[in-house]
């Protein structure tokens, strides 16, 4: 069931996120520690199937290095990644989640100079189905994916393509990977492309300001509260955010970003075997981030 496009506001109070954390997504290989923490409150206006929505999301991000491996003009990195969201929705109509989601994966990531190659079993879920194994099987796993070719243009000019998978789109989906990288100089590189763009400039020796398009969304498996209903429960979206990154001692490094995020929806059953999408507001948040 299709609902009107929902005109609301979207309140946003404290928000720190990872961004989109995803083996599509470019990363720096000698990050060693990620950790992000976010608070964000919605307020949505419906249509005629419901009377109010009302969301509230926290989200604690962390993603730890366990192995690096330089060699052979080479370099390999293993990471852990689990991101927990406590979402609280209040509407008229039953949800098919107790609103606690995670998404727990192991990630290994190859950088030569010419290929980028990145692989990421997933498993995302209601937190239910953690306390309860017994739902969980081999199909409850994504397989997240990158391959990625890097092509060189000119001594400050490349073309980046390739193919990737993973959830931001808010289904699990084979996608097409393109881009061009410019780097006039030191200090400063171009990434235009799909489906992530990037802009970073070091404006100082310890300030840098990035800015960066991507999808924001992602798929759970969902169970309710008896375990005896499993459905996908989806966010999508688009965020534009801009970053400002102060680097500190010891190799760390503290950010501030502020963003937007459009396109937005929900999508879930309810009941159980009726598809339901939500259109939701642009939506703001300030977020706060950690490197090591």
């Amino acid at each position: 069931m299709k609902l009107p496009r929902l005109l609301g506001s979207i309140a946003c109070t404290v928000a720190c996120s990872v961004g989109n954390a995803s083996v599509c997504a470019p990363t720096s290989m000698s990050e060693r520690v990620y950790v992000a923490l976010s608070r964000i409150q919605e307020a949505i206006a419906a249509g005629n199937a419901l009377d109010a929505v009302s969301v509230e999301e926290s989200v604690l991000r962390v993603r730890l290095r366990s192995w690096q491996n330089a060699n052979t003009g080479a370099e390999q990195v293993v990471r852990l990644t689990h991101n927990y969201g406590a979402h609280r929705i209040d509407a008229r109509i039953s949800m098919p989640t107790n609103g606690h989601l995670h998404r727990l994966g192991m990630e290994w990531r190859r950088h030569s100079p010419n290929w980028e190659v990145a692989v990421a079993p997933t498993l995302a879920a209601s937190s239910n189905a953690g306390r309860h194994p017994r739902v969980l099987d081999a199909n409850m796993v994504d397989w997240h994916a990158s391959v990625r070719r890097i092509e060189p243009l000119a001594p400050s000019l490349a073309l980046l393509f390739g193919i990737c998978r993973d959830g931001r789109r808010g289904d699990v989906r084979i996608q097409p990977s393109a881009a061009i990288r410019w780097q006039p100089h030191e200090g400063t590189e171009v990434l235009l492309g799909y489906p992530d763009s990037r802009l970073h400039h070091r404006l100082s020796p310890s300030l840098r300001l990035g800015i960066a398009l991507s999808p924001s969304g992602g798929a759970w498996h969902a169970f309710d509260r008896e375990l005896t209903n499993e459905t996908q429960f989806a966010r999508r979206g688009w965020r534009l955010e801009a970053e400002l990154a102060l680097r500190l001692p010891r190799r760390q490094q503290a950010a501030l970003a502020i963003g937007i995020e459009r396109q937005r929806a929900l999508e879930f059953d309810s009941p159980p075997g009726t598809g339901m999408s939500i259109d939701v507001g642009q939506g703001a948040y300030l977020s706060l981030r950690w490197r090591r």
